[in-house]
């Protein structure tokens, strides 16, 4: 009865911060449906808000929120908590998650504005490599002045490197997740340092491969592979897949009769076989649902 009646409420992912062993919602993922509710009621209350900010506050909210959102991870690493405890703390409650939330806001408004007027002023544009996946700029940075002409292609030219050096770290950090291997592994020190904290550099690393598809030059690597169509139809079917992923990880266990992959291909083959089912349910359950919720009719779109 409890699991039910949290699960209709949405409060599950509230109380995980008191008490880490409350029931989970009787779907796996739920915890998702109640984080994104409450970023839909916040959203038209901030977005105003947000949007009436400078360029440089824009910049320097998006530094401030990024060490922000880190507190609750650090706060679970000191306490030591449980893989599970530590999920349900920092990932699956809504107040943990609404830095990130919001800085995803501001990094739509920074496209907004390139899109618009082909200009951003960010301070912090050629801080690039350690500043890409960890931001310091926040209390260094001069205001940019008056009288100096924006340089739009040396912008798109500086989101260029950024995107791609933020791509090629969040493959590296696929790979390491997926096949066990890391280029830092030569050394122990910082191979440690790297396992404990890679997931730190997440957040910041795909927000500037987001803004970067807008704001870097056509030249880009990452641009143009998440660009492509592949990339555009596996975008568009991304939250089925997410919402199907774990039942599906569950089926193929007790189909094979073992809880882990024997190895890359098969890990590969199961990943092929859930994106072409994810891409069914969005094609002829989730895009259906939508569009008749809308009361619109099915439009194309791109999505990555």
């Amino acid at each position: 009865v409890l699991v039910t009646v949290s699960t209709v409420l949405s409060v599950n992912s509230w109380w995980y911060v008191f008490d880490p062993n409350f029931p989970a919602p009787i779907a796996p993922f739920g915890w998702t449906i109640n984080t994104l509710l409450f970023f839909y009621l916040v959203f038209p209350v901030l977005l105003p808000r947000l949007k009436m900010l400078s360029d440089v506050n824009i910049s320097r909210l998006l530094v401030i929120l990024y060490y922000v959102q880190l507190v609750p991870f650090v706060y679970i690493w000191n306490l030591q908590k449980t893989p599970v405890e530590s999920h349900r703390i920092v990932t699956d409650n809504p107040f943990s998650r609404l830095p990130v939330f919001i800085m995803g806001m501001l990094g739509g408004i920074q496209t907004q504005r390139w899109e618009e007027n082909q200009e951003f002023q960010d301070p912090n544009e050629e801080r690039l490599f350690f500043h890409d996946f960890i931001p310091w700029g926040l209390f260094t940075f001069p205001s940019p002045r008056p009288d100096k002409q924006f340089d739009k292609e040396k912008s798109r030219f500086l989101w260029k490197i950024r995107t791609d050096f933020s791509f090629f770290l969040l493959l590296h950090v696929w790979i390491k997740i997926s096949l066990n291997y890391s280029i830092f592994s030569f050394s122990p020190i910082i191979s440690e340092f790297a396992d404990k904290y890679d997931q730190l550099t997440y957040v910041h690393i795909m927000l500037n491969i987001i803004i970067g598809l807008t704001r870097a030059s056509d030249s880009s690597i990452s641009k143009w592979t998440l660009s492509s169509w592949p990339f555009q139809k596996l975008g568009a079917a991304s939250f089925s897949l997410y919402m199907i992923h774990f039942q599906g990880r569950i089926i193929y266990s007790k189909i094979v009769n073992r809880p882990k992959f024997t190895g890359v291909a098969e890990m590969l083959m199961f990943g092929v076989m859930m994106i072409c089912i994810a891409y069914f349910v969005h094609k002829f359950i989730e895009n259906p649902l939508k569009n008749k919720l809308r009361h619109k009719k099915p439009k194309s779109h791109n999505a990555v």
